[in-house]
């Protein structure tokens, strides 16, 4: 057995003697376990792959041990094995000491198997106490847990505030100042040095509080008086090494005759106007040298910076086609490759940049503060300055947000010029969570649009600012509780409730999880119901938020899609370039390569003129199934399938695929190779190929090996009489070795039903000896080259029996289109009906037909997947199902 979250094994051995039955005890709760039962020692008879429940509950050696105020913060955790499953720590820190009374500071940790201490990611203020709150989650279950109160460690000194002079006679003056506001460490002492003529004439005095007589030449042994000339220079250390120079000059009084003063008038006033002169040099000096400054080398910058700049105001591109003629204006610009007009268009409002010179000139100013640097996701993408949204009355340091607010007020169309009509923003990290959900209520947000999973190829996109269903969760002042969720096929919606004081709302969260960065949605059909969703969302009360990652390449082509469509409404025309133009001028990078911009007109023309086949799972779900296999109904489906599949042609990069002569051989159809298919919610979740030759057995078993696949759906029953449809598996008392005996084949078990046989077979590796089940379902009563089995039941048994059998993900094998076409269809339809409640055959055809056009290509399987679906819901209750 294996622990999930450690990887720890836990060899378990025991002895069963003239029983079936046997108990094993003392698991823990997610455990995997790999149960290979042996005869006599040493055959393997039987392996079983199988899990413990996941736990229930969050114990309490899962939190932490503690909190410690190292710096940064450390947190220590418990052994691994003292957990029972992945959590995740959503960590709050409430400051209580006086310059940020209850201000607050989020951060979250995912739980590492390895790792006992944590370093969180988060900046402190130093010589600070605050109250460590931790809220552990594991799915709806979540532990709060208080822990003492820490001090950060100190940092750099700060200057004293309101030096002044209190009194100063010609021998002694007397210095006041205020303490620090924030006081970053203990002071222990002030350090006071003066300076006339380039030499001390006070060193190295000391004072514990904010109040010092100097003494003038007392530590040369001397007695100095100061003279109307003297320029005083103070240098005040407090416990670091920083100081600060502070420049005086005061005129004292003497008992010189007022005569001998009339002399000195003269050049007193010429020295004066030399002292002001350099007091104001000296002011600038001073003043550039403590101006907050960016290091490039802290940051992690490039030397030369280059950044995006808004689009001139005076740009103004348009491509203005009446909705009447989009579709034909569309298919027409794919034509030519090299001519193509949607990548000449998306050319136009090239994005400009410019070299970080000077801050405050700079379209970022803000977002390139000293203090906000830190809270972009991304260091090349920057707020725009004139259009960013900013925090008010935010109890953090800063009113800064990776935030611009997006509109079309540029268009001045009646009905879709709607100032701030969006928001787009990049996806909040741990140290800016509290500011997003402040900006939510701000701004009076009732829907936010998530366009990226939290975690993509292995990187994190955005941190997870909501708490698990049922659960809550707080950021500074705003309490978010999960209060309900549907899974659709590529999006999930959640409830969220905020409350900030005794005021509550709802928020509408709407996350869509089949989009890859830099890239476009994975089905075309699925994101243009989510932008008709979107579209029903009113915008004239509040603005949405929009957010990928960045919050621009996603992010852009939502919002385009969206006023695009919202222009079509009101004046039959469409103007993406005009859109795409405006956008720019409000943020970088909106709509960030060709494919997002050329995907988006796609998107747009399905909205307009794509039809909706989908039927609901409902009382009139027979009767409205019946009218579709009307032969009125065929032919304008089968059309509509064949134009979007044309358009989805033109869309795609066109590939070259050169076959070489043997891999001709090794083909039982010339046009078709092993390909990948995606399932329901499942991208890839099925690899299609032919029925194995006897020729490519071998190539077969390798692939299986290869792919890791542990089952194997033959739809087609094997010919006896057909030399060229071998039975690829061995017999039940012989072994098959392949690939030159490193791999081998061995016959386990076999059981059989009416419908089916099902064998279970045991693949050895040789060269690690490593083994693994795997399991072939055959299906009996279907013969090759036919359309579709002879009985509806059948292929839904099999699709059962195929879910009961793997475990990890599933594989399927046979004539490479026909058979396969029809049963991966069948199983996205299937899952679609469970998880959505909608029957959507076109869905599941289009989508398996974007992998292979050859699947579902006959009237005949498209009247079949109709017929399982009414068969599905009435003989296996499931209607039932859905309305408990």
């Amino acid at each position: 057995c294996q622990r999930q979250l450690c990887k720890t094994p836990l060899p378990n051995k025991s002895k069963a003697a003239d029983t079936n039955f046997i108990q094993i005890k003392k698991l823990k709760p997610s455990t995997n376990c790999t149960i290979r039962i042996k005869e006599n020692q040493s055959q393997l008879t039987d392996m079983i792959h199988a899990s413990t429940l996941k736990p229930k509950n969050i114990e309490s050696t899962e939190l932490p041990k503690s909190v410690k105020a190292d710096y940064p913060i450390s947190i220590e955790m418990e052994a691994c094995e003292k957990f029972n499953e992945a959590l995740t720590y959503h960590f709050t820190y409430r400051c209580v000491s006086e310059w940020c009374k209850n201000e607050t500071t989020n951060d979250t940790i995912e739980k590492d198997n390895e790792k006992q201490i944590h370093k969180a990611s988060i900046q402190l203020l130093p010589f600070t106490t605050y109250e460590p709150v931790v809220i552990a989650t594991r799915g709806n279950t979540s532990r709060n847990e208080t822990y003492p109160l820490l001090t950060t460690s100190p940092g750099t000194s700060q200057a004293p505030d309101n030096l002044k002079l209190k009194s100063c006679s010609q021998s002694n003056c007397t210095l006041i100042w205020d303490h620090p506001l924030f006081m970053n460490g203990p002071i222990k002492k002030f350090c006071i040095q003066m300076e006339e003529e380039a030499r001390w004439i006070v060193s190295n005095k000391t004072a514990v509080n904010n109040y010092f007589q100097l003494q003038i030449g007392e530590s040369l042994g001397e007695a100095i008086s100061l003279k109307n000339q003297t320029h005083v220079m103070y240098l005040i250390k407090s416990h670091g090494n920083e100081s600060t120079i502070y420049l005086v000059h005061q005129i004292y009084e003497s008992n010189i005759l007022i005569s001998a003063l009339n002399v000195l008038l003269a050049v007193l006033l010429l020295l004066t106007l030399l002292l002001m002169f350099y007091l104001g040099y000296a002011f600038v000096v001073l003043k550039n040298a403590f101006t907050p400054k960016i290091n490039a080398a802290v940051l992690g910058f490039e030397l030369e910076l280059l950044l995006t700049e808004p689009i001139d105001n005076e740009s103004v591109n348009s491509t203005s086609i009446k909705t009447d003629d989009f579709e034909n204006y569309l298919m027409a610009s794919f034509e030519h490759d090299k001519e193509n007009e949607l990548i000449n268009q998306y050319q136009v409002p090239q994005i400009k940049f410019h070299k970080l010179q000077k801050i405050s000139a700079s379209p970022h100013a803000s977002g390139l503060q000293t203090q906000n640097i830190g809270k972009n996701r991304f260091k090349n993408i920057i707020a725009y300055e004139s259009t960013r949204v900013i925090l008010k009355n935010h109890d953090g340091s800063s009113d800064y947000i990776n935030a611009n607010y997006i509109d079309n007020t540029a268009l001045i169309l009646q009905g879709y010029n709607n100032p701030k009509a969006f928001i787009a923003t990049q996806a909040p990290l741990p140290s800016t969570i509290g500011d997003f959900w402040w900006m939510i209520w701000q701004e009076n947000v009732t829907t936010i649009v998530m366009l990226t999973e939290l975690v993509e190829n292995d990187q994190v996109k955005s941190a997870q600012y909501w708490p698990g269903l049922l659960s809550h969760v707080r950021f500074g002042r705003i309490l978010i509780k999960n209060i309900s969720m549907q899974i659709f096929s590529d999006y999930t919606l959640r409830q969220l409730e905020i409350t900030c004081g005794v005021t509550k709302r709802l928020i509408q969260h709407l996350q869509y999880t089949t989009w890859p960065d830099h890239g476009i949605a994975l089905y075309l059909q699925n994101f243009t119901h989510f932008v008709k969703k979107i579209l029903m969302i009113s915008q004239h009360k509040s603005p949405i938020v929009v957010h990928c990652s960045a919050g621009c390449g996603r992010t852009g082509t939502l919002i385009l899609c969206d006023i695009v469509l919202r222009m079509a409404a009101n004046e039959k025309k469409v103007d993406f370039l005009k859109v795409l133009t405006s956008m720019r001028k409000q943020r970088p990078c909106l709509v960030n390569n060709v494919e997002q911009y050329i995907f988006a007109h796609h998107v747009v023309l399905e909205c307009l003129f794509g039809e909706d086949f989908s039927i609901p799972i409902d009382d009139n779900f027979q009767s409205e199934v019946e009218k579709v296999l009307r032969k009125t109904t065929v032919k304008p489906l089968m059309q509509h399938v064949d134009k979007v599949m044309a358009q989805f042609k033109k869309r795609i990069p066109k590939v070259n695929l050169s076959i070489t002569d043997e891999d001709k051989e090794k083909n039982r159809f010339s046009t078709i190779l092993p390909v990948s298919v995606d399932g329901y919610r499942s991208p890839r979740k099925f690899v299609v190929t032919q029925q194995p030759l006897p020729n490519t057995i071998e190539d077969f078993w390798r692939l299986v090996q290869e792919l890791e696949v542990n089952t194997i759906v033959s739809l087609n029953e094997i010919d006896k009489n057909d030399p060229k449809c071998p039975k690829f598996w061995p017999r039940s008392d012989h072994d098959m070795n392949c690939m030159n005996d490193y791999i081998t084949v061995k016959n386990l078990e076999k059981s059989a039903t009416k419908r089916y046989t099902l064998r279970k077979l045991k693949i050895i590796d040789n060269r690690n000896h490593n083994d693994k089940i795997v399991n072939i379902i055959n299906m009996k009563n279907w013969k090759r080259e036919t359309m579709k089995p002879i009985n509806t039941k059948d292929l839904i048994m099999i699709w059962k029996e195929m879910i009961k059998t793997s475990w990890k993900g599933d594989r399927i094998y046979s004539d490479g289109a026909t058979a396969s076409g029809l049963f991966v269809a069948l199983a996205y339809l299937l899952e679609k009906i469970n998880f959505e409640q909608s029957c959507d055959v076109l869905s599941a055809v289009r989508t398996v037909k974007q992998s292979r056009d050859q699947f579902i290509q006959d009237w005949a399987q498209f009247e079949f997947l109709y017929k399982a679906a009414v068969v599905y819901i009435e003989e296996f209750d499931n209607y039932d199902n859905f309305n408990n």
